[in-house]
């Protein structure tokens, strides 16, 4: 079945954490444009992220420069921004701010889209790269690529279109590349890597970090709903969670896996599991752990997400994402 198989190559590329510091990423959709409140998010908000960020004396760096950090170890306060699908909002109020405040960020494109109803044109997607803005792949059409018929083939072709777009109107081909939905699966990141793409986010909660897998990092979303500075501050704050030899019932609807958490000062028996429109039963023997919801899974992506303290006070964190491609 096509579910076991996504959800086989999502838990493999999870299934460890190096106990350090990390790269907390964050990403944006739109940015003032409260009619889509789960995907935008107020200026005002927005400003005071990037306020926190320079007072806190925290280095923002792009997806690209990320990449070479996360290959050393990190003991410095790094993060980074990036903006999925390339909305006008964000050229207009989320440029202006960053500019305000000396940041960067990478700005990820689907190349279907450019120039049409509320999306940013190719006159000023150049005019944000040359203000400093990276730009990356985002796929050209943003489809569903685990509901085709053959989906590493449309993958491909929809992949190798927006590159030669890319070379037409910014005269070369973006070396990172977010996932539409978070949506993947292995053979996806093999082709990523033959057309010369060398990172990835995917759409899985966390922290980046040294052994995490480089072609499908993890992000913390950015809206109205999850957005404040509060919420803010707390995703910043985060270590990434070591968690290894990481399981999955694929035979049942009902969500199941075990893994063993490794680092020593993490503080086990304080280990809290959330599952998206479910609850979590959690059992521990030691360092292995068994977490299950408790009901069968309906929707196509169902976020999980674990957390725990370490003995100085630091929250950790990971989190997979279920796939169920046949809900639509």
């Amino acid at each position: 079945m096509r579910i076991t198989l996504c959800i086989v190559f999502i838990i493999s590329s999870l299934s460890s954490f190096a106990f350090q510091n990390g790269i907390n990423t964050f990403v944006y959709h739109r940015f003032g444009d409260d009619r889509f409140p789960s995907t935008n998010i107020a200026t005002a908000a927005f400003e005071a992220h990037l306020k926190h960020l320079k007072a806190e004396g925290y280095k923002l760096v792009t997806a690209g420069e990320a990449k070479a950090l996360l290959a050393q170890e990190i003991d410095s306060k790094i993060a980074a921004i990036t903006i999925d699908d390339g909305y006008k909002s964000f050229f207009k109020n989320g440029l202006p701010l960053l500019q305000k405040y000396g940041f960067s960020a990478t700005l990820y494109i689907n190349t279907e889209t450019v120039g049409s109803a509320d999306y940013m044109s190719w006159e000023e997607i150049k005019a944000a790269e040359k203000a400093g803005i990276e730009i990356g792949n985002h796929s050209h059409s943003h489809a569903y690529f685990l509901n085709e018929s053959n989906p590493t083939e449309a993958f491909e072709t929809d992949l190798e279109h927006s590159i030669d777009l890319f070379k037409k109107y910014l005269g070369h081909s973006p070396k990172t590349f977010a996932f539409p939905y978070g949506e993947w699966q292995s053979e996806f990141t093999a082709i990523l890597k033959s057309h010369g793409i060398e990172m990835a986010f995917a759409q899985n909660s966390g922290v980046a970090n040294k052994q995490s897998n480089i072609l499908a990092l993890p992000r913390f979303p950015m809206n109205e709903h999850y957005g404040d500075l509060k919420d803010f501050k707390s995703k910043l704050a985060m270590k990434p969670l070591v968690a290894s030899n990481l399981k999955t019932n694929t035979n049942s609807s009902f969500p199941e896996i075990s893994f063993q958490l490794e680092a020593n000062s993490i503080q086990k028996s304080q280990l809290q599991c959330f599952i998206q429109g479910n609850e979590c039963e959690l059992a521990q023997s030691g360092d292995n752990v068994t977490a299950k919801g408790k009901k069968a899974l309906s929707a196509r992506r169902t976020l999980f997400t674990f957390t725990a303290p370490d003995t100085n006070g630091n929250w950790h964190w990971f989190s997979y994402l279920w796939i169920m491609p046949e809900v639509q």
